[in-house]
């Protein structure tokens, strides 16, 4: 015998290590799971409820979404200083891990002022973002195209889980906080021991992720971890089961592609033609009108561009829509706005380029 009392059982509140990984446990199971069975309203975090959106099922807050995170691959078509540490925002949630991010190389920042788009390159891409980010500027060559993706790859070591995050908003305080924006979220569990069958939904998003290399070496991109631990790449994602997926993923590349071409029918306007194709919608949605959302059209009576867009929508036995019409907003609507005449620059066709195209209505 020690000559010490016996334990009770009962020991005191837990501290300093012992207490974060407590907390961070209790964090990990309260979080809640998604099902990618529906669009969410974007919601901007409330000092009274931080990165909470009071039970409210169609919304969240990026908080929600990407605390806790282990490592996350992100892209985004621009950025804004000082949004990363924005609490309401959220992005700040991924401060603490590695963060690989792609970003169109043409792309500066927004001011605070009066909301322009810079372009003219970043001077610095790896002294410009957070400490624990690691810059893949995408090499946008020729006349036309960007890198115009949003999304976050957020993966949880504790539950061994990648989430899927797809959202309608660029890293600006204009879209976080005046306007409305949309996230789609899948999570996905890791395959037994990290490896499995591959889906279609697996083999496209690695085909996308080798698709957007650094220009600065013209190499695939690959994020480390540190401490020992393997670097994060395109192929690594394999050890992801994607094979539960509610949607279909279609990307854009820039560049310029002929019929005949590998790539041909792999991204853009020829992918959502091919998806939408191999569907089959009730017969009473055929010839239904096809109501279209997007914040710029360019030259779209002049380029031939309609003749290409709307047949994409036919497939999957919908055939022709009876009527085609576009969502914007009207200069005297953005003028009355909240954030006034600065939105005009936000509508995406002129009024005589809707007047030449018969197909089009407001």
């Amino acid at each position: 015998r020690s000559g010490k009392p016996a334990s009770t059982g009962k020991r005191g509140p837990p501290t300093g290590d012992e207490a974060d990984a407590l907390s961070k446990r209790a964090a990990c199971a309260a979080a809640p799971e998604y099902h990618g069975e529906s669009f969410l309203l974007m919601r901007q975090c409330l000092e009274s409820q931080p990165g909470r959106c009071s039970g409210d099922k169609f919304a969240v807050t990026m908080p929600e979404l990407l605390q806790e995170a282990s490592w996350a691959i992100a892209a985004n078509y621009l950025d804004e200083p000082g949004l990363h540490a924005d609490p309401q925002v959220g992005l700040h949630c991924l401060s603490k891990c590695p963060v690989a991010f792609f970003v169109d190389k043409h792309v500066g920042t927004d001011t605070r002022g009066n909301h322009v788009m810079q372009r003219g390159g970043l001077n610095d891409p790896d002294t410009y973002f957070p400490s624990n980010y690691t810059i893949f500027e995408q090499n946008t060559t020729g006349r036309f195209g960007c890198h115009h993706s949003k999304f976050f790859l957020v993966y949880f070591e504790d539950r061994g889980m990648l989430r899927v995050i797809i959202s309608t908003a660029n890293n600006r305080e204009l879209d976080y906080k005046c306007n409305t924006n949309a996230v789609w979220v899948q999570d996905f569990p890791r395959k037994e021991g990290g490896k499995g069958p591959s889906s279609e939904f697996e083999d496209y998003l690695v085909r996308y992720l080798k698709a957007n290399k650094d220009h600065r070496n013209g190499e695939e991109w690959k994020l480390p971890l540190g401490s020992g631990r393997q670097d994060v790449t395109a192929e690594s994602l394999r050890m992801i089961d994607f094979s539960g997926a509610k949607g279909k993923l279609v990307a854009s590349v820039p560049g310029t592609r002929e019929p005949g071409d590998d790539e041909y029918h792999c991204w853009g306007l020829n992918r959502l033609k091919a998806v939408l194709g191999a569907e089959s919608f009730p017969e009473r949605l055929r010839g239904s009108a096809l109501v279209v959302q997007s914040t710029s059209y360019g030259g779209i009576s002049e380029s031939g561009f309609l003749e290409q867009f709307f047949p994409a929508f036919e497939g999957g036995g919908l055939g022709p829509p009876c009527d085609t019409k576009i969502v914007h907003a009207s200069v005297e609507e953005a003028r009355s706005s909240k954030l006034g005449y600065p939105m005009v620059g936000c509508i995406p066709v002129k009024k005589d380029q809707i007047g030449k195209a018969e197909k089009l209505h407001r």
